[in-house]
């Protein structure tokens, strides 16, 4: 029987980090990842230019400098997944939610960007 692998847990290793991703020519957004619970985010170039907020979200290392990250977002009710890779500089996941204020119409996509990390601040305790 194969060997099972070992259980992931929630990690912190994200928190401090401001990373930028770019999903297309026109798309840019900026993450930075505040505490076990929260991270803000702003759109630097695309349809939602301008728009920012600080959402609920989740991390969990699945390896070395790869991550799993949950979010929900408030301004569109959306839940996204997606795995960030800091060794190959990029992420891949999915968004579901409703279509805008269609509440009775829903969106399900695919998401990937190229990722750079701009800086990360570590608070002391």
């Amino acid at each position: 029987m194969p060997s099972r692998g070992r259980c992931r847990a929630f990690t912190d290793a994200l928190i401090g980090m401001r990373n930028q991703y770019t999903y297309s020519p026109t798309e840019r957004y900026e993450h930075i990842y505040l505490n076990d619970n929260f991270y803000a985010w702003q759109c630097l170039d695309g349809v939602e230019k301008g728009l920012a907020d600080v959402d609920r979200c989740h991390y969990v290392q699945v390896a070395e400098d790869l991550y799993f990250f949950v979010w929900r977002e408030k301004i569109i009710p959306t839940l996204g997944v997606i795995l960030i890779d800091l060794q190959q500089m990029r992420t891949d996941g999915k968004i579901m939610g409703y279509q805008g204020s269609d509440f009775g119409a829903l969106s399900n996509f695919p998401v990937g960007a190229s990722a750079k990390i701009l800086n990360v601040t570590r608070h002391q305790e």
